[in-house]
């Protein structure tokens, strides 16, 4: 180059382009945006890609009601929102819960059999799909004297709920199709009542406890939530 030429400096300039995609999936309870450049927040933090901000694991953080911020199954740094739960799920698990649904509408999470956002004289149901639903309450006068109950709170393991039509109360011996020594209840893991006599809550390190000793003669609660028969040697 000679003297007096103008002189041309080449400046490469490196962008970094994150691709962001949009993904439904059906177990989760709304969009998730997860973005192909990794976030880690560390101490125990996820990142959430709508707020761009990071929060505490397994706390409420942007989340709706009723909900608390996981980790995503695609990527453990990335936050997404679902129920809350109050143990891990487990089909067989016998620690009594009142599950919760998600309503995409209201981008929250609402208690299965009470009314939420349905209209009066309907509650809150999950259809055979997984999907809720607003239905009319079949027992309406038990509906409303349980909420009119002093010691009665929505998050209780105690509540009335249907069942093909007919209304049943939970922890209460003999009702649904469970044994006269065994009490109705709901998980976390299923929308399905379940039998038992057999309570625990691993979760929090509460010991296994019987909730009934009503067993006919001749047997004993067993470990699985019925009775067991005496041997004789």
């Amino acid at each position: 180059m000679t003297s007096g030429q103008p002189k041309f400096v080449l400046v490469i300039v490196g962008i970094a382009i994150a691709a962001t995609i949009l993904e439904f999936n059906p177990v989760y309870c709304h969009p998730t945006l997860q973005t192909s450049q990794a976030q880690s927040c560390g101490n125990d933090r996820l990142y959430f890609p709508k707020t761009q901000k990071c929060y505490h694991s397994y706390s409420k953080g942007p989340c709706g009601e009723l909900m608390v911020l996981r980790p995503s199954l695609q990527n453990s740094n990335i936050g997404e929102c679902h129920c809350a739960v109050s143990s891990h799920p487990n089909e067989d698990s016998t620690c009594p819960s009142r599950p919760k649904v998600f309503w995409k509408n209201a981008s929250r999470c609402f208690y299965i059999f009470d009314q939420g956002p349905c209209k009066t004289g309907e509650w809150l149901i999950v259809n055979e799909d997984n999907s809720p639903k607003c239905e009319r309450i079949p027992c309406l006068s038990v509906y409303n004297a349980q909420l009119k109950q002093e010691d009665y709170n929505i998050g209780d393991h105690k509540f009335v709920f249907s069942h093909q039509g007919k209304c049943y109360t939970t922890h209460t011996e003999g009702q649904w199709n469970c044994q006269p020594y065994e009490e109705v209840y709901f998980n976390d893991a299923s929308f399905s009542p379940k039998c038992s006599g057999y309570f625990t809550c691993s979760v929090t390190g509460v010991a296994p406890r019987l909730r009934s000793n009503k067993c006919p003669d001749g047997s004993s609660p067993d470990t699985e939530g019925g009775c067991e028969i005496y041997t004789t040697i």
